[in-house]
C-alpha cells in the first residue's frame, strides 16, 4: 500500500508538471526580411566568430561592401543576437511550471518510536495561468525580434552615413592639396612679376598669406579625413581605420522619383519600430489578462499527503481578503493605455518623417542641380583658359585663377552632394528601405 501511494504521488507530480515546453526558436527570417528590404543581407550562419573576423573586401570599399562586412563581423551583432536569445530563453521559462514541492516530516512519538509524514504539492494557479504567461512571453519575444532588427538596421545606417562622410572628406582633402599646388604656381609667377617691377610687394605678401592659409586647410582637411575614416572604422567594428581603402570621390546622388503616398505605405509595412510597438501592445494586453486572472488568489496548490493511518488530497489557497489584485490590474491597464498612446504617436511620427524626408530631398536635390551646373561651367572655363594659355593667347595668370575657381566650385559641390546623400539616408531610414549604392549608381 505504501509503495502504491508513493507511486500515485509521483504520477500526480508528473501529470501536473507535464506542461514543459521545448526551447522556442528566434524568428531570424523576420530579421533577415527587414534587413533585406533595406538592401542588406543577413544570416546568423554567415556571422564570423568574435576572435576571427573576416577579411575586408579587396580594392576600394563600397557602401554596400562596408555594410555587408559590418553585419557579418561586428561584435555588436553578436550582442544583439545574444540579447534576443536571452528573450527566447525567457519565453521558454514562461512555459515551464514550478517544480513540485515535496515535504517530509519525521516525528518522534511520546511512547517511543518514529512516525513519518510526507506530501507532494503542485501549484494549480501556475497551471491555469500558463496560457496567459506564454501569450505575454510570445509577444515579448516578437517585440524583441523587431527591436533587434531595428538595432541591426541602425548599425547599417550608421555605416552608410560614415562611409559617405569619409568619401566626402577624402575628396575634400585632395582638392585642398590641388589648390595649394595652384597657389604655388601663382606665387612663383608673382615673384617673377615682382622682380620685373610689375607687381607690388603688398600684392605678393597677400598671395603668400593665401598660400599659407591653403596649406593650413590641407592639414585640417587631412585631419578631418582621418577622423571620418576612424568614424567609419568604429561603425564597422574594426580595430583600426588605416586599413580601409576608399574611393577618392563622392559620387553624384541619383535623381529622386518620389511618391509620398507609396513611400508612406512602405514605411508602415517595413519599419521595425512599428512592428515592435504592435508587439508591445499585445504584450501589455496579455499582461493585463494575466494580472486579472484569479482575482487575488495567488496561491492555489493541490497535492496529496500521507500521515500514519491516513492518506488523501490536500489543498492550499490564499484568501484574497486584503489584496484582490485591484491595484495590479489598474497598473497593468495603465501600462496598456500608455503602450497604445505610444503606438499612435509613433505612427504619426512615421508619417511626418516620410513627409519631411521627401520635401528635404526634393529641395536639396534642386539646389544640387544648380551647383552641378555652376561647377561644370567653372571646370569648362578652367579648361578653356588652359588651352588659351597653351596656345599663347593669354598669360599663365588667368589660367591659374580659372583653375583655382574650378577647385573652389568642386569643393562647394562636395558639400551639396553630401547634403543630398544625407537626405537620401534620412528617407531610407524613414521607410526602412535600401539606399542606392553610391559607387554602383555612379
Amino acid at each position: 500500500m505504501k509503495y502504491a501511494t508513493i507511486a500515485g504521488m509521483v504520477a500526480l507530480a508528473v501529470v501536473l508538471g507535464g506542461c514543459a515546453t521545448a526551447p522556442p526558436k528566434v524568428d531570424e527570417a523576420a530579421i533577415a526580411a527587414t534587413l533585406g528590404d533595406a538592401g542588406a543581407d543577413f544570416g546568423r550562419d554567415g556571422l564570423a566568430p568574435l576572435d576571427a573576423p573576416g577579411p575586408l573586401p579587396e580594392g576600394e570599399l563600397s557602401t554596400a561592401g562596408a555594410v555587408a562586412w559590418t553585419l557579418a563581423n561586428h561584435p555588436g551583432v553578436h550582442a544583439v543576437l545574444a540579447d534576443l536569445d536571452a528573450e527566447a530563453a525567457r519565453r521558454w521559462q514562461a512555459g515551464l511550471l514550478p517544480n513540485p514541492m515535496l515535504s517530509v516530516m519525521g516525528l518522534r512519538r511520546d511512547g517511543g518510536g518514529w512516525m513519518l509524514e510526507y506530501g507532494l504539492m503542485q501549484s494549480l494557479i501556475a497551471v491555469l495561468q500558463r496560457p496567459r504567461r506564454v501569450a505575454e512571453a510570445d509577444a515579448a519575444l516578437e517585440q524583441a525580434t523587431a527591436v533587434a532588427a531595428g538595432q541591426l538596421l541602425a548599425m547599417a545606417r550608421e555605416v552608410e552615413a560614415a562611409h559617405l562622410a569619409a568619401l566626402a572628406a577624402c575628396e575634400r582633402a585632395a582638392i585642398e592639396s590641388q589648390r595649394v599646388a595652384v597657389l604655388g604656381e601663382r606665387l612663383d609667377l608673382m615673384h617673377r612679376e615682382q622682380a620685373r617691377g610689375r607687381v607690388g610687394i603688398l600684392d605678393l605678401l597677400e598671395l603668400e598669406r593665401e598660400a599659407a592659409d591653403a596649406r593650413a586647410m590641407v592639414a585640417r582637411a587631412n585631419a578631418e579625413f582621418a577622423e571620418r575614416r576612424a568614424d567609419l572604422a568604429l561603425a564597422m567594428g574594426l580595430e583600426r581605420g588605416t586599413a580601409l581603402v576608399l574611393p577618392g570621390e563622392l559620387p553624384r546622388p541619383p535623381s529622386p522619383v518620389l511618391d509620398e503616398a507609396v513611400l508612406l505605405e512602405i514605411a508602415q509595412r517595413q519599419r521595425p519600430e512599428l512592428e515592435a510597438a504592435s508587439a508591445e501592445r499585445e504584450r501589455a494586453a496579455a499582461a493585463l489578462a494575466l494580472e486579472g486572472f484569479g482575482r487575488g488568489v495567488d496561491v492555489l496548490d493541490v497535492g496529496v499527503r500521507r500521515e500514519p493511518g491516513a492518506f488523501g488530497p490536500e489543498l492550499r489557497v490564499s484568501v484574497p481578503l486584503f489584496d484582490a489584485a485591484g491595484a495590479r490590474v489598474a497598473l497593468a491597464r495603465a501600462g496598456a493605455d500608455a503602450t497604445q498612446a505610444r503606438q499612435v504617436l509613433l505612427q504619426r511620427q512615421v508619417g511626418v518623417e516620410v513627409e519631411r524626408s521627401v520635401l528635404v530631398l526634393s529641395g536639396r536635390h534642386g539646389a544640387l542641380e544648380e551647383v552641378e551646373e555652376a561647377t561644370g561651367l567653372a571646370i569648362e572655363r578652367s579648361t578653356l583658359a588652359g588651352r588659351l594659355h597653351a596656345g599663347g593667347a593669354t598669360d599663365l595668370g588667368p589660367a591659374l585663377l580659372a583653375e583655382e575657381a574650378a577647385l573652389q566650385a568642386r569643393a562647394a559641390r562636395i558639400d551639396a552632394r553630401l547634403s543630398v546623400w544625407d537626405a537620401w539616408l534620412a528617407l531610407a531610414a524613414a521607410t526602412a528601405s535600401a539606399l542606392v549604392d553610391p559607387l554602383e549608381e555612379d
